[in-house]
């Protein structure tokens, strides 16, 4: 790779009126730092990672320009909210480190209202200049994201290979109860990977579950809460049920019309 870092060639005003690209704005994220913040995604990113969430933000010449200013007001919205929760804003991507003169003046602005800035980067500094020192000090959090799997590809691939298998079994090429134990067999993966995927309280449910009839089950949900989902043949659900009486139970259905927007700020 390339020592040094490509400038994107995007226009240059005066200082609020400095021009970013952006791919994109989430106004309620929860798993980008502390509290609720505002998530600027910005576009543009030299790594190829075979596991990115945010491919789309790879291409240097996509996204949409944006001036400080107009990022700012976009916002300013949403400061009591961040403020209450201890939160703030995120400016994540791509890759936030190609654009630095535009994120270490947005982090300037944000500041000066009294907004946490977090600069959430994969930790690629091909060159150091001016415009990126000014970008850190600007920066009251940074998430560095190290991209290091080597010590878990067996366990990794063990998991992706069931995917193909799951499609299979909810396709009706196998007894359903299969589908169940591949959760079950799947979450004792994941558990081993990290000393932080579970905690006492949680395996004490599972483990409950598991001893009043449930085959598998796994987490839901992200940013310290979420439901725990289980797999259980209608004839044990009530000794689940009764094993698990001190837990809130969440009613669901499956549905086929896929992802749809159930509510839309009008400020984006």
């Amino acid at each position: 790779m390339s020592t040094k870092i490509p400038i994107l060639d995007i226009p240059k005003y005066h200082a609020d009126e400095m021009l970013g690209r952006v791919h994109s704005f989430e106004s309620f994220g929860t798993v980008d730092g502390p509290g609720t913040r505002f998530v600027v995604f910005l576009q543009g990113c030299l790594f190829r990672c075979k596991y990115c969430h945010n491919r789309d933000t790879w291409d240097l010449d996509g996204g949409q320009l944006y001036s400080v200013t107009e990022v700012v007001e976009q916002i300013l919205p949403y400061a009591k909210f961040m403020d209450a929760s201890g939160g703030g804003v995120t400016v994540t991507g791509g890759e936030p480190v190609l654009q630095p003169h535009f994120v270490g003046l947005l982090f300037q602005k944000l500041r000066e209202n009294g907004i946490h800035t977090c600069l959430d980067t994969n930790g690629y500094v091909g060159v150091y200049s001016d415009e990126v020192n000014h970008m850190i000090e600007q920066s009251d959090l940074v998430m560095c994201d190290i991209k290091h799997i080597n010590d878990h590809k067996t366990a990794l691939r063990e998991m992706r290979s069931m995917v193909d298998s799951a499609v299979k079994l909810l396709k009706g090429n196998g007894a359903l109860e299969e589908f169940g134990e591949m959760l079950h067999e799947a979450w004792m993966i994941k558990r081993s990977l990290s000393d932080r995927i579970t905690n006492t309280a949680i395996d004490s449910i599972y483990s409950a579950a598991r001893s009043a009839g449930a085959i598998g089950g796994k987490l839901l949900g992200a940013g310290g809460g979420g439901f725990m989902l289980l797999f259980v043949t209608p004839e044990r659900h009530y000794l689940v049920r009764e094993r698990l009486e001190k837990l809130f139970k969440v009613p669901f259905r499956f549905e086929n019309g896929g992802s749809q927007i159930i509510f839309r700020n009008s400020v984006l």
